[in-house]
């Protein structure tokens, strides 16, 4: 078994406007992972966003909004960020 290796990272779609949903295209990984995601504002983690899914509140205004994946399997663990969105208005 080989650790996780990202072929296509994750990929978000949807406009970065206040009451929008952006929604995560997984992204394409090697050796079978389990994976989970996070969401994140400027590269902090938002608490309890781990959907596909995220609607964007007043509290993302000003920041970029990016999605996380980890993947790991016995071999290891392999994170990989998707470009961030423009800045939520």
């Amino acid at each position: 078994v080989t650790p996780p290796a990202i072929t296509t990272r994750p990929a978000i779609t949807g406009t970065a406007t206040v009451g929008q949903t952006l929604t995560a295209t997984p992204g394409v990984w090697t050796g079978s992972p389990a994976i989970s995601r996070v969401w994140l504002a400027n590269g902090v983690p938002i608490p309890n966003a781990t959907g596909a899914t995220f609607v964007l509140t007043s509290a993302q205004v000003g920041r970029k909004i990016s999605v996380m994946e980890s993947a790991s399997n016995s071999a290891g663990n392999t994170i990989a960020v998707s470009i961030e969105t423009a800045t939520v208005a």
